[in-house]
């Protein structure tokens, strides 16, 4: 499953009456593994995380991590690391 934690800087994302939910997610996220980069990178040990956000039916684009049903949660509105 895709999970996407919105960039708060993003014009869509700034009127967002959940602004403050995904960019206190974001920072969670960036907080435990870093700054994201425009390409996928498996972290050094297995992390169990809890996430909370908005979920939808992506088109199949072949991206990387895909499932295969397509769903995505974008984007995460709280995150809380369980392992």
């Amino acid at each position: 499953m895709v999970i996407e934690f919105a960039d708060p800087q993003c014009q869509r994302v700034c009127s967002s009456t959940f602004l403050e939910q995904m960019r206190q997610a974001r920072q969670g996220f960036i907080d435990l593994v870093r700054q994201p980069t425009g390409s996928f990178k498996e972290p050094d040990q297995p992390i169990i995380i809890e996430v909370v956000g908005i979920g939808f039916f992506d088109r199949l684009h072949g991206q990387r991590g895909m499932a295969p049903s397509g769903i995505e949660f974008h984007p995460v509105l709280s995150m809380r690391v369980i392992q």
